[in-house]
């Protein structure tokens, strides 16, 4: 009987760490994949390349990991609604490229749990393309 509980608490002991460190993987490898910044570059036209950007982009900002934060509404939860652009929390551009590509809160769409999807691609490509879009004019699609 001893020996049971002895088991079970040593299975325990090593899934919760070994949980742990799955998510830090999936934080750092892709889910479903970004295109990355250069894969735009033969788009010629500036504006056209900046709303393809976003268009990528898009990707990871309706991904319910984001919207669940970022809601229409005054309170987290999950719709088919619009977020509303003047509720950025009043930042820029160049605050948006910091909070997308390197906030500790924001990686947790890409480790968001157990039976949870994560956002496409990593929390390193989301940034890199919202700053190559902050560079090529921050255009959106029409």
């Amino acid at each position: 009987m001893k020996s049971e509980m002895r088991v079970k608490v040593l299975v325990a002991a090593v899934a919760l760490p070994m949980g742990m460190l799955t998510a830090y993987a999936v934080a750092d490898g892709p889910s479903d994949g970004l295109a990355t910044p250069e894969s735009f570059s033969t788009i010629g036209d500036t504006a056209t390349r900046s709303a393809a950007l976003f268009t990528e982009l898009g990707k990871v900002l309706t991904h319910p990991r984001c919207v669940n934060c970022h809601p229409a509404g005054d309170r987290p939860h999950q719709g088919e609604l619009g977020r509303d652009p003047a509720r950025n929390g009043g930042r820029s551009l160049e605050a948006l490229v910091d909070h997308i590509g390197t906030d500790h809160l924001v990686v947790w769409a890409w480790a968001p749990g157990f039976g949870r999807r994560p956002a496409p691609g990593t929390q390193k490509q989301a940034g890199a393309l919202v700053e190559a879009w902050v560079k090529t004019g921050a255009a959106c699609p029409k």
